[in-house]
């Protein structure tokens, strides 16, 4: 078994850091990160068998981060039933949005990589998984939940296409704070707006149906 330099292993991830960050996933060279390390290339794949498995260490921390939470909320979003409804789920929408903003600033630099510097790479698809799965969620609920009640009411029902928009609208704008580089403060401020925005997009096609049923009032 090869020995290990002291320090090579983060001395070749800051490396690759820097050269995803500069190249992108697809022109980045293993060559240029093992030569930038002070390293071979053949003691970089003593650690990462190709590119790719160096790129998602970079970024697994992050990603397993947002599954984790995504899970736990995906437990809570299940036992939402008629008595909790709408306002249940806004604050758990709430919770969920304000943590993803913490969350992705605390580790911006596996975002940037993640949603600027990740095409070709196995992981590329990351943002899009995360929307589906909000989406999935939200139209669960309006689904369950919501459509049976506007068609005792005899209401038209939302359809899919008109929540898949919305869904993408909001989260595709949570991550563009990081590919255009705002500052945090402002884009918590930015993005809270797009929340309301989109929270106040499904109100208004529940509208009848929430003042209906007393949600008038829900921010």
């Amino acid at each position: 078994m090869a020995l290990r330099t002291e320090g090579l292993d983060e001395k070749l991830m800051e490396s690759a850091k820097k050269e995803f960050m500069t190249y992108g996933y697809k022109d980045a060279s293993i060559n240029r990160i093992a030569k930038n390390a002070g390293a071979t290339s053949g003691a970089l794949y003593i650690r990462y068998k190709n590119k790719d498995e160096l790129f998602c260490s970079l970024v697994d921390f992050a990603i397993k981060g947002v599954q984790e939470k995504i899970n736990h909320y995906k437990g809570k979003f299940s036992t939402l039933g008629k008595s909790q409804s709408w306002g249940q789920m806004d604050i758990l929408d709430r919770e969920v949005f304000d943590w993803m903003i913490d969350f992705i600033f605390d580790h911006h630099d596996e975002f940037k990589l993640l949603i600027c510097k990740s095409d070709g790479s196995s992981v590329s698809g990351f943002v899009s998984h995360l929307i589906d799965f909000k989406f999935q969620r939200t139209y669960e609920f309006i689904e369950n939940i919501i459509t049976p009640m506007l068609e005792e009411a005899k209401q038209p029902p939302i359809s899919k296409e008109e929540v898949a928009l919305l869904t993408s609208v909001q989260y595709h704008s949570l991550f563009e704070v990081i590919r255009y580089d705002y500052k945090k403060e402002d884009a918590r401020r930015y993005l809270n707006t797009v929340r309301q925005v989109y929270g106040n997009g499904l109100r208004e096609l529940l509208k009848d149906f929430l003042m209906a049923n007393g949600h008038e009032e829900i921010e």
